[in-house]
């Protein structure tokens, strides 16, 4: 074999080399920057959610699929869990969006979509949702302070509104009707315009 050829292969071989050793790091790079975007994405849906705290996510937990929890303590008579539907029908009144309680919980009832890929919020095809976890943000320096005002004035219209008419039963175990009412109320209190828990109450709910 001539010098040359020795240097033509040579070269053919380090390219091959060099080939694979980039396509290797490229690989890695995307594999990386994949995984990213789904600890991200599990990250903003399980806080969005309420399914782990901040301080959770600083201690490592939250960056997978979790379960919402509909069979739990967390869940009343109503079937609901009241920390979510509050927050959906503040979120409807706040942004002008609908995203019903019952679409959410078909979310987190399957961890992958029916063609085997991860079920993420952001991947196309759950536009209801992830136009709720990019909301959230614009939300949660109200949403606090509509969740208290809430707690108090149930408490506020059963002492001092409604002359003993009214029972006051644990917010927990109050039903989406009551809830939505109180919604109300937390967003535009007017001492005119009270919201009649009374009669909600006395027509079942």
């Amino acid at each position: 074999m001539t010098t040359k050829r020795v240097i033509v292969c040579s070269i053919i071989v380090l390219g091959i080399a060099l080939l694979t050793v980039l396509g290797s790091y490229i690989y890695r790079e995307v594999q990386m920057e994949r995984e990213r975007r789904i600890t991200e994405a599990y990250l903003g849906v399980n806080l969005a959610f309420g399914l782990v705290t901040r301080q959770e996510v600083r201690e490592g937990h939250g960056a997978e699929y979790l379960p919402l929890r509909t069979v739990d303590s967390s869940v009343n008579s109503w079937g609901i869990c009241i920390y979510l539907y509050a927050v959906l029908v503040i979120y409807e009144h706040e942004s002008g969006n609908n995203l019903d309680y019952e679409t959410v919980v078909d979310y987190f009832s399957e961890e992958f979509e029916p063609d085997g890929s991860r079920r993420l919020h952001n991947n196309g095809n759950h536009p209801e949702i992830e136009k709720f976890v990019s909301w959230l943000p614009f939300l949660s320096p109200r949403l606090s302070s509509r969740l208290t005002y809430m707690n108090w004035f149930h408490e506020y219209y059963a002492r001092d509104i409604s002359d003993g008419e009214f029972v006051l039963h644990p917010f927990e175990s109050l039903s989406p009707q009551m809830i939505e009412a109180l919604v109300l109320e937390a967003i535009s209190p007017d001492p005119e315009k009270m919201v009649d828990l009374t009669s909600i109450q006395q027509a079942g709910y």
